[in-house]
């Protein structure tokens, strides 16, 4: 139910209930305008004020939100005023009391307006609130046809009481007292009137008010034609009225001025109606040639075809796809242009095909081919879309020629099956190459280390200091081997996994103690850690290379404090370490993460200059990058990302 009907049904709930207590208060105050409101006509009694309040109190814990908790009083009310107005029927019918007229209350005015049951409310009424009380407890069914009933219960209230509103408006009393002794009271009339026309919107889907509040064109109309034409039928007919009154004797006259002007609103009304029809025929036609621009100006195949897959419509890009023309294709089935059996397995998996809401997609994993006019044979991918119009269901086949991705997926995996077959060969070209550089290297050692057992008295200092130095050079050059090989094995065999950044942190430390405590270092963990999906052993070594060289490239007497923290944005972690070190230049910001690249030569600080380079490649690795931000004596704050990959 709209939100605006329940604030409707709950205020109208409240307005009931509080004219009933009004009415109930007048006759305590024995106040003979709330009673009667129009001087000379019939009371609203007691009983009547009464089964007004239990009507409202249902409709307002109903539909008032903090009052549903209440429901069963929705119930007892209704069942109270059903009770209360079938019994006062039954009075009328055996012309007995029943004790229930004054039962509150006694009406000591009844007598001297020679109304035979004092206290009592009119049949009128008593029927109305007979059917009040069904409908209200008929709208709590979960059956379509209980609710129906309910609706036209309520429609016959709002009949009843509009012929008494009638009849007070143009003075008929035989409209308001039908042929029955007693008449509804004018503000009974009206509260009836206004209480069932509401309840109905409770299930504004059912009955009458669906034509005045459903959103068609047919529905728009009808709600401004109703309400004009209902407003001129009551002003004309008062007016004729008073005509009638000015001149009796010109009945002929009063007749025919009724109809001139009958005519003239009649009219006008069309005129009016035709225009808003015209205006929503025209909208409607815009939408039309804006939907066939569209489809003409698609980039591929469009085709309107039935149920059956006769062909309805195609678009200019089907023609030159398949080299058809349009009157070759329009009610040809549709098999000549997509395989048949992918149209009867879209219309198969859903049954009814009328309640499919999405698209039904034959991609290119699907192997799907078209033949053309020529007889040339492509794939194609196909998009199905089930529309509801005048003619039922209908489907729109959009279908997209691939036969330049089919051909660029072939190129592009046939270059990686080159490039992992060079991977390959590279792989163990590295391993050969970094085994062969290093078995001479360790034969060159050897050698060495002979000459100084065997022959260090043969030798003098200065022979001693050039074989120390080519021992020094010949280690030196099998741990570069060994570290390049390191740096091409890098990410082999990775694994994706949940990773706890403060875990990764905590190990780094105890793996580097002993340097830290040597230097006296002082790391501080500045933000809670991240768990994050990572290549945990890659994630491990790029803390410790940056650790390890925030306390390498210290400032002399000064003890190292390294700071570690994280931020999260868009996408990615973003992470820094920063250092008091000895920091570097801007000029070498970019240098430092090549292979091979340092800014200090190796006789102040041990390195191969590989460090940052493996950095580079890891934080590659996880789909992000690193960069420095540094100033020479004022250390360094290195920054890395690192994607917030998901499981």
């Amino acid at each position: 139910m709209s939100l605006k009907y329940k604030y409707a049904l709950s205020a109208t709930g409240i307005f009931v209930a509080f004219l009933g207590f009004f009415v109930i208060l007048g006759w305590f105050l024995d106040s003979n305008f709330i009673k009667h409101i129009l001087p000379g006509q019939v009371s609203m009694k007691f009983n009547t004020a009464l089964c007004f309040i239990l009507a409202g109190m249902a409709f307002c814990t109903r539909h008032i939100y903090y009052l549903r908790k209440w429901r069963s009083i929705t119930c007892i009310s209704a069942c109270i005023v059903l009770l209360y107005g079938g019994i006062s029927l039954l009075q009328e019918m055996f012309t007995e009391g029943f004790g229930i007229d004054e039962f509150f209350i006694k009406d000591i005015e009844a007598p001297l307006r020679f109304e035979s049951n004092p206290g009592r409310m009119s049949p009128l009424t008593a029927g109305c609130f007979f059917l009040t009380g069904l409908g209200l407890l008929l709208q709590d069914s979960h059956k379509r046809k209980l609710l129906v009933i309910s609706q036209y219960l309520f429609h016959i209230i709002t009949l009843v009481a509009f012929i008494c509103i009638i009849g007070y408006i143009f003075n008929v009393p035989r409209f308001y007292k039908w042929h029955f002794v007693n008449s509804m009271a004018v503000h009974t009339a009206i509260t009836f009137f206004i209480m069932s026309i509401v309840a109905t919107l409770a299930h504004a889907h059912l009955g009458i008010p669906r034509i005045f509040t459903a959103s068609s064109i047919g529905n728009k109309i009808a709600r401004k034609l109703f309400f004009r034409f209902t407003l001129y039928i009551i002003i004309s007919s008062f007016c004729c009225l008073l005509l009638y009154n000015a001149m009796p004797q010109e009945i002929e006259f009063t007749i025919a001025f009724f109809t001139v002007i009958s005519i003239v609103a009649g009219l006008y009304f069309i005129s009016k109606t035709a225009i808003d029809i015209n205006v929503l025929a025209k909208k409607e036609k815009l939408a039309e040639e804006n939907l066939r621009l569209t489809i003409e100006s698609a980039p591929y195949a469009i085709i309107l075809s039935d149920i059956k897959g006769t062909i309805e419509l195609v678009n200019r890009q089907t023609e030159r796809m398949y080299g058809y023309s349009r009157k070759e294709l329009i009610n040809e089935n549709v098999g000549m242009l997509i395989p048949i059996e992918k149209y009867t397995k879209a219309i198969s998996i859903y049954k009814p095909f009328s309640q499919l809401q999405d698209n039904i997609l034959f991609d290119g994993n699907e192997n799907i081919s078209a033949i053309k006019k020529n007889g040339e044979i492509f794939p194609v991918e196909l998009i199905l879309t089930p529309i509801k119009t005048e003619r039922g269901i209908m489907v729109i086949t959009a279908v997209n020629d691939i036969t330049v991705r089919k051909r660029n997926e072939e190129t592009i995996n046939k270059q990686l099956e080159e490039l992992q077959y060079k991977n390959q060969e590279l792989e163990q070209f590295n391993y050969i190459a970094s085994h062969d550089l290093q078995e001479p290297l360790r034969t060159v050692s050897n050698y060495i280390n002979l000459l100084l057992e065997d022959y260090n008295q043969l030798f003098n200092d200065e022979v001693k200091q050039h074989l120390s130095a080519m021992q020094a050079a010949t280690t030196r050059m099998t741990r570069l081997v060994r570290t390049l090989l390191d740096f091409g094995k890098l990410g082999h065999n990775r694994k994706l996994s949940l990773t706890d950044c403060q875990m990764v942190i905590n190990d780094v430390t105890t793996d580097l103690n002993t340097l830290i405590n040597h230097n006296d270092a002082c790391i501080i963990i500045t933000t809670p850690m991240p768990v994050v999906y990572a290549y945990s052993g890659e994630l491990h070594q790029l803390f410790q290379n940056l650790i390890n060289n925030a306390i390498k490239f210290r400032k002399k007497n000064i003890p190292p404090r390294i700071k570690i923290g994280h931020v999260k944005k868009n996408g990615y972690f973003q992470f820094s370490i920063s250092d008091n070190g000895i920091g570097i230049a801007p000029e070498y910001s970019e240098q430092i993460f090549h292979l091979f690249q340092r800014v200090k030569n190796g006789t102040e600080y041990e390195g191969h200059g590989i460090g940052l380079a493996n950095c580079k490649k890891i934080t590659e690795m996880h789909g992000g990058k690193i960069w420095v931000e540094s100033k020479p004596g004022k250390g360094s704050t290195f920054y890395f990302t690192i994607s917030n990959f998901k499981a």
